[in-house]
């Protein structure tokens, strides 16, 4: 699984559908070239060594 689909698959979970596409088929760039309603913004960035702290 690379990343655009694990992130995908977890919008999915988390009840946020964001367009439809197999995970399979989603690619980096879809979340940028599919955003037609700019619906994706920066929040905040998260670093592995604050989770496992």
């Amino acid at each position: 699984m690379f990343c655009s689909q694990f992130v995908y698959t977890m919008l999915k979970v988390a009840g946020l559908e964001y367009f439809d596409k197999q995970p399979e088929k989603v690619k980096p760039t879809d979340f940028v070239e599919l955003d037609y309603e700019r619906k994706l913004e920066f929040c905040d960035r998260l670093f592995a060594d604050d989770i496992l702290k």
